[in-house]
């Protein structure tokens, strides 16, 4: 319940990320996952419904959208976003 409660004035921001390796070549040898791109967009609804989070606090990186795949470089300017103006509290 603290947790709750603590820090909701404070600015909120969360990255979530899903990979689910889907189109790699094969030599690559990376098995194909299921339901990691679901799992990112289940959990921003939690967020948005439950926690109050706004959808322009949240940002999804995921490999099934290409203009937010994830990449080093995306990957590196969503934590970047994330930290970016934090405050003690956040």
């Amino acid at each position: 319940q603290d947790f709750l409660r603590m820090g909701m004035s404070a600015r909120r921001r969360a990255v979530l990320i899903g990979l689910n390796y889907h189109g790699l070549p094969p030599a690559w040898k990376i098995p194909e996952l299921f339901g990691c791109i679901n799992d990112v967009f289940n959990m921003a609804a939690l967020l948005q419904e439950c926690y109050g989070f706004d959808q322009s606090e949240i940002r999804a990186v995921v490999d099934s959208d290409p203009s937010m795949k994830p990449t080093r470089a995306t990957v590196l300017q969503s934590i970047e976003w994330l930290c970016d103006g934090a405050q003690p509290g956040d």
